[in-house]
């Protein structure tokens, strides 16, 4: 057993497997935010995208092929600081998708368990577009806008957490 002491910038989190497991599972519905936002940029550019090569799989199990999505709620509330944080807490965690059989179906982000895409051509070009949609470079991996997010929120939280300096 190692014990040497963590260094200073250690984040305790990590020894909190429940936290770990939060952290996780954060990154990943940003990843699908990410990927979902995208999908409708990509798609007016290639329609060929909306005959059902893409889809969602639900922690059901059920593959819902994608025609269009769209989230239900993606704006924040500027009225006061609360309504804002509020907004920003639950943007883009439903969406709505339609599907190329023109079913609807309305899931929140937290029953999304995967992301399927037919060819590795197809997914690439969802990459991409969800690139460009965040601003990201073509050297960062996909995923990383996704993984800023959960760090600015994650100082965000810590700076909320700190005790106010006189």
């Amino acid at each position: 057993m190692d014990a040497t002491p963590a260094p200073a910038h250690h984040d305790p989190d990590r020894r909190d497997p429940a936290r770990t497991r939060d952290v996780r599972h954060v990154f990943w519905q940003n990843v699908v935010q990410q990927a979902l936002t995208a999908f409708n940029q990509q798609a007016a550019a290639n329609p060929a995208l909306t005959d059902g090569r893409v889809a969602v799989l639900t922690r059901g199990g059920e593959r819902v092929a994608i025609r269009a999505v769209h989230p239900l709620f993606a704006c924040t509330v500027n009225v006061s600081p609360t309504d804002r944080a509020l907004s920003e807490l639950v943007q883009c965690t439903v969406f709505e998708i339609h599907t190329p059989g023109g079913e609807v179906v309305t899931l929140p982000i937290e029953e999304i368990r995967g992301l399927h895409v037919l060819t590795e051509e197809l997914a690439e070009q969802l990459k991409e577009a969800a690139a460009a949609e965040t601003g990201a470079g073509g050297d960062e991996p996909f995923g990383y806008a996704a993984f800023t997010s959960l760090a600015r929120q994650r100082r965000a939280e810590a700076e909320a957490r700190a005790p106010e300096s006189d």
